[in-house]
């Protein structure tokens, strides 16, 4: 699937199985963005389709992106009481 980033599809890190691969994000409470990463691959879609979303590396595998790290604005980010219907990575994410 692409990823609409010159055309370079998004895909799984060979290296690593279900249970390593992650999603991290960290910020300082002065920042305005948090840094994250992710080697999901329907969070790393959804980072680099995002327009507000600065990718700051990419790490490229047998001509796939199989992890970001991206300044994310803290807007983008939400921390709720209620619990989604959902426990699926497509359901963090939202289209773009």
């Amino acid at each position: 699937m692409s990823d609409g980033l010159d055309g370079v599809e998004v895909g799984s890190d060979p290296d690593l199985s279900s249970q390593e691969k992650e999603v991290t994000f960290h910020a300082l409470n002065r920042d305005d963005k948090a840094r994250m990463h992710s080697d999901v691959p329907t969070v790393t879609r959804y980072l680099l389709k995002h327009p507000e979303v600065d990718v700051v590396n990419r790490n490229i595998k047998d001509g796939k992106i199989v992890s970001v790290q991206a300044d994310v604005p803290l807007g983008l980010l939400k921390l709720q009481k209620k619990r989604r219907k959902s426990d699926n990575w497509s359901s963090v994410t939202g289209s773009v």
